[in-house]
């Protein structure tokens, strides 16, 4: 962390916008990521902390999820005129909602991030009025994720899905089998709805046959854009790249649609931060990003069973967060930047059992007779 903090420093004091470099440094990377990431490990030994802050966030998310129906329902969002160039986004005729978040996509992945810990908490708690409460905000989740209409966060929350599903049913081969075999059944469902249904190939043409991407399409510009930003870095500034949050004052010229433009986001994370921080700068936040990821595993490996499904839960949360910035570029955006690292907190904290965010449920009197 020193040593990426260092590298944007500098990468700052080679800024094309000095000013804006100072405030995404100390603003977004120190205060909105890593402080938050520092402070989340520390108050998760507190005692109740962790039940309060996941309470919170599910209430939350249960709220978006009522605006996002509402939004379908009626059509239109009462919030667009307060979202910078906000409009009704569109995608095979279908609207996307958006709840309280700027673009669908960004919602998709908040409710990716949150998911994993309401499937677990739905596993570990023995008060059934709570599991009630935990079944309905996770239908209510996956109803919601469906209605953003987001193609690459669907694929992520179905492989979370599959992961932790495979994770219960590990040591369980009847159970494993059984699961497989559905996961067949909804691939080969899938597949047939993709032959037949001519929306869903609208929806999903461009990662069946990469050959017949559009020029007008999403994939083609983010193709664009990582060549334009490829091309850009290749000189000195490829170690130190532009500088942080510059990606908008370096005037990236791109022809996409038939139109030659300056591009202002990169729908591509890691050509954004290969361009504002470089090849050093990228290279250690990815190797942050990593290690945590290791030492997630390694704690996994070293737990008890109720520890490690809050780990296997934060994992998920974190792995799907990064493949989902293939497509989008999601990291400073809050709260989703919060919650990422809220998870690899989770993940990389470590308690004795019974204490800190891997304690276990209590049992309830009326039912510690039979549990």
């Amino acid at each position: 962390a020193c040593l990426y903090i260092a590298s944007s420093l500098v990468s700052t004091f080679v800024s094309v916008a000095p000013m804006v470099s100072i405030y995404a440094v100390f603003g977004r990377e120190i205060l909105e990521q890593l402080l938050f990431f520092y402070l989340f490990l520390y108050f998760l030994q507190v005692p109740g902390f962790w039940r309060s802050l996941r309470n919170a966030l599910y209430f939350a998310t249960f709220i978006t999820c009522l605006l996002a129906y509402a939004e379908v329902y009626a059509g239109t969002n009462p919030l667009i005129p307060f979202i910078p160039d906000g409009w009704l986004d569109f995608r095979a005729g279908i609207l996307r909602a958006r709840s309280t978040f700027f673009h669908p996509i960004a919602y998709a992945c908040f409710l990716n991030l949150v998911f994993p810990f309401v499937v677990v908490d739905f596993l570990n708690t023995r008060r059934n009025e709570r599991r009630v409460a935990l079944a309905v905000l996770g239908i209510a989740i996956l109803v919601a994720a469906l209605f953003t209409v987001s193609r690459a966060p669907w694929i992520i929350l179905a492989l979370e899905v599959a992961g932790l599903v495979l994770w219960e049913c590990r040591r369980d081969l009847r159970r494993m089998a059984f699961i497989v075999t559905l996961g067949c059944i909804a691939v080969g469902a899938a597949f047939l709805s993709y032959q037949l249904n001519e929306t869903v190939q609208d929806l999903f043409e461009p990662f069946i046959n990469p050959s017949k991407v559009e020029e007008g399409s999403t994939e083609y510009y983010r193709v664009v854009v990582f060549e334009a930003v490829w091309e850009r870095v290749q000189s000195a500034r490829i170690f130190f790249g532009y500088g942080p949050n510059a990606f908008n004052y370096a005037d990236i010229e791109v022809t996409y649609n038939n139109t030659t433009r300056i591009i202002q986001e990169p729908d591509l994370h890691y050509a954004r931060i290969l361009f504002e921080f470089g090849a050093i700068g990228s290279g250690l936040i990815l190797l942050l990003i990593f290690r945590g990821i290791g030492r997630g595993v390694h704690n996994l490996r070293r737990s008890e069973p109720e520890q490690q499904r809050w780990i296997i839960a934060a994992l998920a949360g974190v792995v799907s967060f990064v493949l989902v910035n293939f497509t989008v570029s999601m990291f400073s955006m809050f709260p989703l930047g919060m919650i990422f690292w809220l998870s690899m907190a989770v993940a990389l904290h470590e308690a004795p059992a019974g204490t800190g965010p891997h304690r276990p449920e209590p049992v309830p009197a009326k039912n510690r007779a039979t549990a």
